[in-house]
């Protein structure tokens, strides 16, 4: 069974919107419908031409030269998939010219750096021998300002805890198996 039309139901596609709105909404439709003809209409955005260059600059006969040196070694990937390849150019050329793009991140801690290259150094040491166990009150010592002046037993564990797991964070996101490393690989090498 079906329901009666109220005047407060969406119109249908059958009629058009305006005649089914209530009346009291009829001057605010006049209104909004002379604003619409009174606006001018919308100009259409003119294509850019590329400036065009001078075939005496220096630059631009580098940049050629570049482009068929380019051309030269890479003749598969000029055919197969030119947009991809030409946007890798861009972003290599983008990254060794100047204003050079910023580490994402934080900045790393110097103190951290210190200790991971002492734990490193340690897990050097200890190569052939298992199980490794790290030493990690004399890293302490070096690494973290005021740790010969803790005298509780609960805060030197809180901070050795701290910086056992800054540097096993920092060694985690630098390994070469690391899954940030692995999309970091996988997009520059444009797979």
């Amino acid at each position: 069974m079906k329901r009666p039309k109220r005047p407060s139901d969406p119109p249908s596609e059958s009629q058009p919107d305006r005649e089914n709105r209530c009346p009291r909404f009829a001057e605010l439709d006049r209104r909004i419908a002379a604003e619409e003809a009174a606006k001018p209409p919308a100009k259409r955005k003119k294509k850019r031409r590329p400036k065009r260059v001078s075939p005496t600059d220096p630059l631009n006969r580098m940049v050629k030269r570049f482009v068929a040196e380019l051309r030269q070694e890479y003749p598969d990937r000029f055919k197969r998939r030119a947009k991809p390849f030409k946007e890798r150019v861009l972003s290599l050329i983008r990254l060794h010219l100047p204003p050079y793009p910023k580490p994402g991140g934080r900045p790393p801690k110097p103190s951290i750096t210190k200790a991971a290259e002492m734990y490193k150094q340690q897990q050097r040491e200890w190569k052939g021998r298992k199980p490794f166990k790290a030493n990690w009150l004399p890293i302490a010592r070096e690494c973290v300002p005021g740790f010969r002046n803790i005298r509780t037993a609960a805060r030197r564990r809180t901070v050795l805890g701290k910086l056992r797991n800054s540097v096993y964070a920092r060694l985690g996101r630098n390994k070469v198996g690391s899954r940030k490393n692995k999309r970091l690989t996988a997009k520059i090498l444009g797979k």
